[in-house]
């Protein structure tokens, strides 16, 4: 049943993006509020104990609803997993500000090329104006850890877990935007390892397997480096690109195009997988 929720979820997603209705967070600001009011008079303060309560408290409630209607009803329950998971996917537009970032660095429109990196949140703000390289070398960044976060870590959690792991997921990211901290960055830092792992996996076969598994081998056991920076390379290495060259604007493009097109594999690949896993 979860893999009909799964095959009903991503159609829908597709349909939508980037505008999803079940994409409305308002919510978790007034929850935030609710909560910190609550625990404080408990004396409970710490940022990471706040943080702790406010994602069990949701993700126990999802778990509960789902075991609930896995039992009453299997229509029900496939509406509600389904739903939950469209909700966990990543926010916005994706595809559309890459093509901007290509375009504007065409025209070596600068201006125009930082709104594209900012809108994908790629932090501009400390690089030098026409620093062509150093903007590529960070959105393409940016860009491998967008499709990794918006659709497969999400999948891979309500795999593993079903409808409430991957509501646990987002919820971390969200949380994590409102109300930055150390110790939930380094929470979504692990719950993002054991997915980023299996997605370099994944990259082997849908992109060239000796350069990304190369990549995968360097950084399969590694517990220092960033997400960005282990999914980064796994990309480089699935698209077999020659470090050596210089980030021009013509390379970056090139890169940027074939990774839609990895991206656009390895949700079939994954997909296709998980189909033969449910039906074993």
């Amino acid at each position: 049943m979860l893999l009909i929720s799964l095959l009903l979820a991503v159609f829908l997603k597709q349909f939508w993006e980037p505008s999803n209705p079940l994409h409305h967070d308002n919510w978790l600001a007034s929850y935030q509020q609710q909560l910190l009011r609550h625990l404080t008079k408990i004396s409970i303060t710490n940022p990471t104990a706040v943080f702790a309560v406010g994602l069990i408290i949701p993700v126990a409630t999802t778990a509960a609803i789902d075991i609930v209607l896995h039992q009453e009803s299997k229509l029900l329950h496939l509406i509600f997993a389904a739903a939950v998971l469209l909700y966990s996917f990543g926010r916005g537009e994706f595809t559309q500000h890459i093509t901007q970032f290509i375009v504007a660095e065409a025209k070596q429109d600068w201006a125009r090329a930082s709104d594209a990196a900012q809108k994908l949140h790629c932090d501009t703000s400390t690089l030098e104006n026409n620093d062509w390289q150093a903007l590529n070398t960070r959105f393409l960044s940016q860009a491998s850890y967008l499709g990794f976060e918006r659709f497969f870590a999400v999948v891979f959690w309500f795999v593993v877990l079903g409808p409430a792991g991957a509501f646990a997921y987002r919820l971390t990211q969200l949380w994590l935007q409102r109300l930055p901290s150390q110790p939930v960055a380094r929470w979504l830092w692990v719950i993002e390892w054991p997915a980023i792992r299996i997605l370099g996996l994944t990259y082997a076969v849908t992109g060239n397997f000796g350069g990304c598994i190369n990549a995968w081998k360097k950084s399969v056991f590694c517990q220092t480096r960033s997400s960005q920076s282990v999914l980064l390379d796994n990309m480089l290495g699935a698209l077999a690109v020659d470090e050596t060259l210089a980030q021009t604007p013509e390379v970056t493009r090139r890169e940027l195009e074939a990774l839609q097109q990895l991206l656009s594999r390895t949700l079939w690949c994954w997909l296709g997988v998980i189909g033969v896993l449910y039906m074993m």
